[in-house]
Formats: C-alpha cells, structure tokens, sequence
C-alpha cells in the first residue's frame, strides 16, 4: 500500500462503452534483415510518427506510423552526449522527448523530431543504492523509487517477498525535493542459495506493484484489491480508481497450477512440487500469468490510464479498463490475442508481435467500437 493514506473516494462506472483491438494491421514496423528489432521498451505516437526505444541497438527509432518505414534513429551505446548504456520506455513533457537510462542514472532530452537537448543525472539519496525511474511531471520534475539492497537481509528461509520502495521527487535539474510516499513491488518467491545467496523466481499467481505518472498525478497498485490509489505530485490523495462494484474473487484450481508449472522454470516447479512456494487462494485483481509479460498499468499518450484484468491462466486475450485521470471509467478495450499495448493514440494503437521463430515487430492496429 502507498504510504500516503486518506479516505478513498471511488469513481463509479459511468461509462459501458467497449472496444476491441483488430487482428489485422495497418502498418508493421521492424524487419528481419533490413530493421531487426529484439527488445522493445516502449513506444509513443508523435504526430504521424511512432517513437520507440530499442534494448538491442540501445537507440530512440522514428518511423512512419502509416507505411511504417524507418525514418531515422538517434542514440547508440556509450556514455558521451544523447548515448545509452541502457534505454527505457520514451516519455513525451511538452514539445520535448526523455529516455531514462538506468545505468547511467541519467535523464536524456531530445526534441520531437529527435535532436539532442541535454540530460540530467539523478542520483539515489542516502542511504538508498537502487533507483527505479517512474515518470515525469510537466514542471519537468521526475518521480522516482529508491530502495537500499542489503546483502545481510537476505532470505533465510522460502518466502514471498515484496520490496518496499520509498517515491522520491527531484526537481529539473535533479535535485532531491522530497518523498512523498513509498510502494510495495510485485511479488517474487526467494530462498536461500550456497552459503551466502539467494536463488528468486516470480510469485505463482503474484500480485502486483506498480506506479505511473500522468500529467500531475500518479497513482499506485498494490494488486491487495481493486482500488488504485490517486496522488498529486506532492503526495497527496486524489481518491481511487477502481470497478464498480468489483468482481467477485476467482479461486485457483489445481488446472490453473499445473498450467503454470507447465510454462515456469524448472526451479519454479520444483518449489511447487516440493512445498515450497505456497499457491495462494484467489487469483490477483490484476497482472498477467500468460507467455508473454504484459503490463498492468501504464498511462497512455491519449491522457487515460489502461489497467489490465488477471489473465493469461484460462484465457490469452486481454482485457484492460481505461480510466480518465480523475478516475472515471472511460471503456473496456479486449484484444484477440495475447498482445501488449506499447501506445495509443486515438483509434489507433501500437502493438509488439512476435513470429514463430520469436523475431519481433510493432503492429500499428486499429481500435474498433
């Protein structure tokens, strides 16, 4: 739960309104030979362009987002100006681009058309040596997650261990503003390994811990119920987002645990198999246990926010609400398959796919009434 607290005010279900994503493409960005692509960390829709990051070339990618032709990269692997050690999901604040790179602990600033326009280091506060980046507030202004890894905390015996990152604000030109609450992230399964380490897998059914920026809010998921909690960029609280009324609990079969040792590692099966790693009741409000790992929440480029139901266990189409920032219900949007939304812009979304032999591609589809 975050750690600002006050009186929850849930938005009610004042829309019925549903959409789903077409199986067939506008446009398909990436190319085996030509444009290979082999790890996407997010994507936005510019104007005609679609911007997107890749894991692989470690650049920031424009293309067209109606014939989906490359039309120029910037970026590249290396530590001088506009270079990346490691690249995240692209974020837009006014007329200016920013990637975060988490090894660099730098913020890096580009113009919409991709020019170079400085960066900005950003640094964990003591006693804190881990820094998750969150978002972006339009004063320019970054929120962060700081967390402290202490080598002599680790397990000492089979747990579900979720982390409690405290949120940090610093300011423009990175300095430390304040924190104005903390976070709990998903929930992993650690043992103890050798003689001194620790051996981590994803929870089986795990809730989840999230938190996105949107405009001068964020809001935080904690996967304990439906209600995601509304903050303003000072911390404090906004209300909830949330279903209304919320779906009945589902319970987890037997089926459901045997699919998912069917799909996990074998270190996963064994802590199943041997008692281990306890298989909760219910399954979580929200997440993904399918083949491919979705997010469950991210804010749009359309100005809502996209909140994905449990899935991935009996079925492998997803199904997300779209909340406005107030938290109002905006629509249900279902897809055909078991896809990821990189980016929306109106009617139209940006996809990631994967052939038979696991090369990936964007597909720029359609969102259907």
């Amino acid at each position: 739960m975050a750690a600002c607290s006050g009186e929850r005010d849930v938005a009610t279900n004042l829309s019925e309104a549903t959409a789903r994503l077409d199986s067939v493409p506008l446009a398909v960005i990436g190319d085996e030979t030509d444009d290979p692509l082999h790890g996407i960390a997010g994507a936005l829709f510019v104007g005609d362009t679609l911007v997107l990051t890749d894991l692989t070339s470690l650049t920031l990618r424009f293309y067209s987002r109606t014939t989906g032709e490359l039309l120029h990269a910037v970026g590249g692997e290396g530590e001088g100006p506009g270079e990346f050690q490691r690249v995240g999901r692209p974020l837009r604040v006014g007329s200016r681009l920013y990637v975060w790179d988490r090894d660099l602990w730098r913020l890096t600033a580009f113009g919409i058309d991709g020019e170079f326009q400085g960066s900005t280091t950003i640094e964990p506060i003591e006693p804190y040596n881990i820094m998750s980046f969150m978002g972006l507030f339009p004063d320019g202004s970054s929120l962060v997650g700081l967390h402290r890894f202490d080598v002599n905390a680790r397990a000492r015996e089979p747990t579900i261990r979720r982390a409690v990152y405290v949120l940090a604000r610093y300011d423009a030109n990175g300095a430390f503003e304040d924190s104005p609450g903390s976070f709990v992230t998903s929930e992993s399964y650690v043992e103890p390994f050798g003689r001194a380490g620790e051996q981590m897998t994803s929870a089986i059914f795990g809730r989840v811990g999230a938190v996105e920026v949107l405009g001068s809010r964020y809001y935080v998921m904690d996967d304990v119920d439906h209600a995601i909690d509304i903050f303003d960029r000072g911390g404090k609280p906004h209300g909830a987002l949330a279903p209304d009324p919320p779906p009945e609990p589902v319970r987890v079969t037997q089926a459901d645990v045997e699919l998912a040792k069917s799909r996990g590692s074998e270190f996963f099966r064994n802590a199943l198999d041997e008692g281990r790693m306890q298989v909760p009741e219910y399954f979580p409000p929200y997440g993904w246990s399918g083949r491919r790992p979705l997010a469950a929440l991210r804010a749009t480029g359309a100005g809502a926010i996209r909140v994905l139901d449990y899935g991935g266990v009996r079925d492998s189409t997803p199904t997300w609400t779209v909340y406005s920032p107030e938290g109002t219900q905006v629509m249900r949007v279902s897809a055909p398959d078991e896809v990821s939304v990189l980016a929306v812009d109106g009617d139209i979304a940006a996809i990631p796919a994967w052939d038979e032999f696991d090369v990936q591609t964007v597909e720029v589809r359609r969102i259907l009434r």
